[in-house]
């Protein structure tokens, strides 16, 4: 699925991101607390904008690595590098329907956890250990 250029960085600190969040998420937001002047209050107006800048960074700094949108950049850049319109990408003619693009998530969800028992066992585990955590 990722490029065929070498990708070091996120081929190797993408998968372990899940990893670092519980561990990075604490360690930053005490961090960001504990620094400033009455810690503590109002903590959540200082947690958000450094999480806007999280997410700006994640953005800038980690590439697109989606096969359908790579193909359908690359259409674009044919179409004007030789001004051939018949370069196209399979996402090229797809109207997006927000409607329908949630509707067919919650279907493929289902689908999935019919058709396999893994997804299945693993939603109801996280059921069961939501109601464990949080009763």
């Amino acid at each position: 699925m990722s490029a065929r250029v070498p990708l070091p960085w996120p081929d190797g600190g993408i998968p372990l991101s899940p990893f670092l969040g519980p561990i990075t998420g604490p360690l930053v937001g005490g961090f960001i607390n504990r620094t400033r002047t009455g810690a503590g209050r109002g903590g959540i107006w200082r947690v958000v904008p450094s999480a806007k800048l999280a997410t700006q960074q994640f953005y800038n700094l980690v590439p697109e690595t989606y096969a359908p949108v790579l193909y359908k950049w690359k259409a674009a850049r044919l179409r004007v590098s030789t001004h051939d319109e018949r370069c196209y990408a399979p996402l090229d003619g797809k109207d997006i329907n927000l409607v329908r693009v949630v509707v067919i998530s919650c279907y493929k969800l289902f689908q999935r956890m019919t058709y396999d028992r893994m997804a299945l066992l693993n939603a109801w585990n996280a059921h069961l250990l939501g109601i464990l955590y949080l009763a």
